[in-house]
This record gives structure tokens, sequence and C-alpha cells, in this order.
């Protein structure tokens, strides 16, 4: 009903172009030309049907978070627009709000996506950390920043890093060199497992999402 309003209403404002205009519609919702040729400027995508099947599983992973609520916060948008080249765009004849709308999507189906099954996970107790440290090393040759995990270091320099405290530092010899080691800071990384069923479920959500979804394709836009 949504996509005979809208052609209907459209057909009377602009007769003769609306047939060029809509590509596909996603469960009533019409895609214009237009927002599938920012895809491809935003992606590099070149390959039509590879840019139509990016749009909708973006466009209902985007759908499907905001039913639930998920927010996302202007700042982060606000962030991400100064990441781009607006003036890239521009020049490709799109508007900053055009960009906007798109990043938005582009950010809700492959950030906030993850984010949200991760707490899913959480909640099921099958998300697994690793620790990580982040230590200052230190010789008279050399002064790095570095984080690790347990075991990615000289055998010394690991038994050293783990046993102090964040905040501590310990001075040592080894292999004929002094070392100054201080703890900067520990955080909990997602480790790799954790990872993996996170892209796992990505699959099967877009899976879902798709077979219950109504895509309508219109040949007029079979070249981007």
């Amino acid at each position: 009903m949504r996509l005979l309003t809208f052609l209907l209403i459209f057909s009377l404002l602009h007769p003769y172009t609306l047939l060029d205009k809509v590509c596909l519609s996603i469960d009533g919702e019409p895609i214009l030309y237009r927002e599938l040729k920012l895809l491809k400027y935003f992606t590099q995508i070149e390959d039509i049907k590879d840019l139509k099947e990016r749009f909708i599983r973006d466009y209902l992973l985007f759908k499907f978070l905001k039913e639930r609520g998920v927010g996302l916060p202007e700042e982060v948008v606000k962030n991400s627009l100064r990441l781009l080249n607006l003036e890239g765009f521009k020049r490709e004849g799109f508007s900053k709000g055009e960009v906007r709308k798109l990043l938005k999507i582009e950010l809700y189906a492959n950030l906030l996506s993850r984010e949200f099954l991760k707490e899913s996970l959480k909640r099921e107790g099958l998300l697994k950390y690793e620790r990580l440290r982040e230590v200052l090393i230190q010789t008279p040759q050399f002064k790095r920043r570095v984080l690790v995990k347990k075991g990615e270091l000289l055998k010394e320099l690991d038994e050293v890093v783990w046993s102090l405290k964040v905040g501590q530092e310990k001075i040592l010899k080894l292999r004929g060199k002094t070392y100054r080691v201080k703890v900067l800071g520990e955080r909990l990384k997602v480790d790799e497992r954790s990872k993996e069923l996170i892209e796992e479920r990505l699959r099967e959500l877009v899976k879902n999402l798709r077979s219950k979804s109504i895509v309508v394709f219109f040949k007029k836009c079979d070249k981007i």
C-alpha cells in the first residue's frame, strides 16, 4: 500500500520520470535510483546485483534495529560525517542530507547490528573476553607503547607485565639489556571465537529478515 501511494503521488508530481526513479521496493518502501547510486559511490561496489543486495541487507538491518528501539547517538553520526569527503559527494551531486541518511543506515547495519548481537550473546552467557594490557616498554634504544594479551611477549617480560598492577612499573635486565616496564591500563576485548559467533548470528539474522521481506525489482535499474 505504501509503495502504491508513493507511486501515485510521485506520478502526479513528476509524470514521465517515475519508472526511471524507482529501482526496487523493500516491504513497500520505494528505493530510488539515486539512493543506489549514492551507495555505489559510498562502498565502491560496481556489480549492480551485489549493490542491490547490499542495500537490501543494510536497509532490513536498519529497519529491524529501529523497530526494537535501538538508538544511534548524534555524536557518532557527526564524528562519522567528519571522516567523509563531503566535497567529493557534493561534486557527484549528492547533498549532505542524502549522505547523512545513508550513513545512518550504514552505521545501524554494520556497527549497531553487531553491538545488538553482542549484547544478546552476553545475556545468553555465550560472550567470552580476553584481557589485554596497555604497556610502556622502554630501553636506552627505544620506547614503545603496546597492547598485549598474556603470552605475547618474551616469557620474562610477560611474567613482569602480568604480575604488576595497573600504574606500577619495574626495571629488569634481560639478555644484556635494561628494560623499564610500566602497566598503563587494562581492558577486555571480545575473543576471536565470540567474534565469529557474532558474525554467524548476523548472517542468520540477515537470512531470516530477507526470507520474510517482500522485495520488488524494476528492470529500469539494471545499470547504475
